[in-house]
């Protein structure tokens, strides 16, 4: 599922930055946003855009044309909590 489409407080991992422009993918791997790494969503802007995400204990914010370009795959059961 790509970052945008997921629900707050719902946990995942980066399983790709493949569809990013490289030169912002690179940005990301720098701040930490890694393949595997745990990520949580916090929230959405009132109109949608950006979104907030925590990873590695901070908080990062996105525009929804990036978000809709990182893919997660989603914790399950009690791996989420």
């Amino acid at each position: 599922m790509r970052l945008i489409d997921m629900k707050p407080q719902e946990t995942g991992y980066i399983v790709s930055l493949d569809a990013l422009d490289s030169a912002i993918a690179k940005k990301l791997l720098d701040m930490g946003m890694t393949i595997g790494e745990k990520i949580t969503f916090i929230q959405r802007a009132p109109l949608g855009d950006p979104i907030w995400i925590e990873i590695k204990g901070y908080q990062l914010a996105f525009r929804g044309d990036i978000a809709g370009q990182i893919t997660v795959e989603l914790k399950k059961g009690r791996e989420a909590q």
